[in-house]
């Protein structure tokens, strides 16, 4: 119940605030998901429905300063019964209000020091692109339900996730560039399975040059990140760069992405004292919009982690936003990757209030008890008003022995104003 008080009385404070005039520009924000998913496998049946939610205000505070504050909500309905009010069991709570978390409360300055573009947050806060493989924190769209799942007791993989950040950000026309340093401190943040990780790095990002190339280049640095893949390393580093080619072709839309990361763990900055955890990744994108038609081709292919007889797996652990395959994605739901090669060929075709896609995967490893599988998706969406749209999607994994297929479906709702 102290809980409830606590998050009840931010948001009346700031609410209350606001209608005395004190705060300009206030404005409320929020989305979330619904989805139900039945899943079949070696005979067996299971099926439940998973929730995630926010509701958010933000505000101008003064001249150049603005604030936001939200909450988040995630459960999963159909297996646990977790209605009603939070209880206290085994020093843990429980129901609604124990999975009730504050996803933002920050406070940015904007134009430091006069400098146009220059900004500072400090606070909770979301951070990164929503579509890196590598570094996000934020709200996962479109996260496959079984994935989600896996989310709601493991906080790095939470369908709604933040950090305590303080994060400075630079912006004009060619140049998006920023810095963080930040920490995982309890239940409302990412914890990677340790609850004192501190996070330092950068991201620079070069756009636009000669109207067609973008480039990137990343650095982040985690202490004390605990894993179940081996020895604690005292430094956990993520090394990256992306280059993307974007070219408009008689109102058709090409472009094309590489992006190379490599991680290194030990006991210093860029060592490689544990090599199970010393590997990287290779993405390659490209898609072509034909907008006559608003149909997109894409194909995709991507090296994630590594294995040699010597060391054996080797992790990439990221802080990403990469799920493919609404079976498959579940896999990556714990944000890492080990000695996975996948290859993707789709498209998404829009008509009216409904969109469609359609996704093949194949999935391999060099040593796994399952060498190679593949999978087959088909989702449509018809979008009901401008904030809400229904959604459904089919999936097969066809296995190297037939016995571990997996059929799966799901259906939801979605919502965002």
């Amino acid at each position: 119940m102290k809980k409830l008080f606590v998050l009840l009385a931010a948001f009346v404070l700031f609410s209350s605030v606001s209608n005395a005039g004190i705060l300009d520009n206030v404005k409320y924000y929020g989305e979330g998901s619904f989805y139900g998913y039945a899943i079949e496998s070696r005979g067996s049946y299971e099926g439940a429905t998973v929730y995630y939610g926010m509701l958010g205000l933000s505000a101008d505070v003064y001249e150049n300063i603005s604030a936001s504050f939200a909450l988040s909500y995630t459960d999963l309905w159909g297996i646990s019964p977790d209605d009603g009010q939070s209880i206290t069991l085994n020093n843990q709570s429980v129901g609604v209000l124990g999975k009730l978390i504050i996803a933002q409360a920050n406070v940015t300055l904007d134009k430091l020091f006069d400098v146009d573009g220059l900004k500072l947050k400090i606070g909770r806060q979301f951070y990164g692109d929503e579509d890196s493989a590598v570094m996000y924190f934020g709200v996962r769209r479109d996260l496959p339900a079984i994935a989600a799942l896996y989310g709601l007791d493991n906080r790095e993989a939470s369908p709604i996730n933040s950090m305590d950040a303080v994060t400075a950000y630079y912006e004009n026309e060619h140049i998006k560039a920023n810095a963080l340093f930040a920490t995982f401190v309890n239940e409302s943040v990412a914890t990677k399975r340790n609850n004192n990780i501190t996070l330092k790095g950068f991201d620079f990002k070069y756009l636009n040059i000669a109207n067609m190339i973008d480039v990137q280049g990343y650095f982040y640095d985690i202490e004390n990140l605990s894993t179940f893949y081996g020895a604690l390393p005292r430094h956990y580093n993520i090394l990256g760069a992306k280059g993307t080619f974007h070219k408009t072709i008689n109102e058709n839309a090409l472009k094309a992405s590489l992006e190379i990361a490599a991680n290194y763990a030990g006991s210093e900055i860029l060592s490689d004292d544990i090599k199970n955890l010393n590997t990287g990744i290779v993405k390659l994108d490209a898609s072509f919009n034909i907008s006559k038609i608003d149909l997109t081709p894409r194909a995709s292919f991507g090296v994630y982690g590594g294995y040699d007889k010597k060391d054996g797996r080797k992790y990439f652990i990221s802080f990403g936003n990469y799920y493919p395959g609404l079976i498959g994605g579940e896999n990556f739901s714990g944000t890492s990757f080990a000695d996975t090669t996948i290859i993707n060929f789709g498209a998404d075709y829009k008509i009216s209030k409904f969109s469609f896609s359609f996704d093949f995967f194949n999935f391999s490893h060099e040593q796994d008890a399952w060498k190679s599988s593949a999978e087959i998706d088909l989702q449509a969406k018809y979008a009901y008003t401008e904030s809400i749209y229904f959604n459904v999607g089919i999936a097969h994994l066809f296995a190297d022995d037939s016995d571990n297929d997996i059929a799966y479906m799901q259906a939801g709702l979605s919502y965002k104003f």
